[in-house]
């Protein structure tokens, strides 16, 4: 092949003549990687729909006080940690899903919106619980927090 603008006896190739092959191939190129990002998306949501799936087989077999999707984040949850790492297709999913993750928040805002006279009656039976399961969660995450620092000081002190 010769060099861009080099001529020969019979023989000159303009320079354009050259960098238009390369814009015939960019859409092919764009449209291959596009099609690769949808399949690896696909991939990543048939994983988290099976694992909703099987969290909610085993809701409907065995344990019908939780419920299904909860069961199958925990089984996902297990996974990706006997797995050790986050595939990439899962990865792509979920950040997929978590920039819709506001619209999810429209109609909780909305149902409070609509029963604010509800509500407003049974104020304090809500403020109260409110109150004592942010105390829960702030002692036990103090807790949790203070065992995972002693655990990593023993570690470091460790062999």
């Amino acid at each position: 092949m010769l060099p861009v603008g080099q001529a020969t006896a019979s023989i000159r190739i303009p320079a354009h003549d050259l960098r238009r092959g390369v814009f015939i191939m960019t859409p092919i190129i764009r449209w291959i990687r596009l099609f690769a990002g949808v399949l690896m998306l696909l991939r990543g949501l048939t994983w988290l729909v099976m694992f909703q799936l099987l969290g909610t087989a085993l809701n409907h077999l065995f344990l019908s006080i939780l419920p299904g999707p909860i069961i199958g984040l925990v089984l996902l949850m297990a996974y990706l940690m006997l797995r050790g790492e986050v595939s990439e297709p899962i990865s792509m999913a979920a950040s997929s899903l978590l920039r819709y993750l506001p619209l999810l928040l429209v109609p909780p805002a909305v149902g409070v919106m609509v029963y604010a006279s509800a509500i407003a009656k049974d104020f304090w039976a809500i403020f109260g619980t409110l109150t004592l399961s942010l105390m829960i969660s702030v002692t036990f995450v103090g807790w949790l927090m203070q065992a995972l620092i002693r655990r990593q000081a023993r570690r470091q002190e460790g062999p």
